[in-house]
């Protein structure tokens, strides 16, 4: 199970066991992560599922995104009727950040 990135990486990963052939070399935190990964999987016969794409956050843009998103915004890639949960305690940390 993946959950494909709108930065070309994943937000999760699921595994029913280890496939640490999975992970070898592959450029971390660069767009070509999620590419690799499923070529890798195919690769070593493993079948994936994916998710509707997300975002996970790595910098200021992503963190706008949540922002808006615990606004009541959802992202505009997100496929219809897919939103994130209410994020209490996240919403609550961020509103004592200052705004960016």
């Amino acid at each position: 199970m993946l959950g494909p990135a709108i930065d070309g990486g994943y937000t999760l990963i699921g595994l029913k066991r280890d496939h640490p052939e999975l992970f070898v070399d592959i450029p971390w935190s660069t767009h070509d992560v999620l590419r690799l990964t499923l070529e890798r999987a195919e690769k070593i016969g493993l079948a994936v599922e994916m998710l509707p794409l997300w975002y996970d956050i790595d910098d200021l843009e992503t963190l706008r995104i949540l922002q808006a998103e615990i606004a009541g915004i959802p992202p505009a890639f997100a496929s219809s009727g897919i939103s994130g949960g209410p994020a209490t305690a996240t919403a609550m940390m961020l509103a004592q950040w200052p705004k960016v």
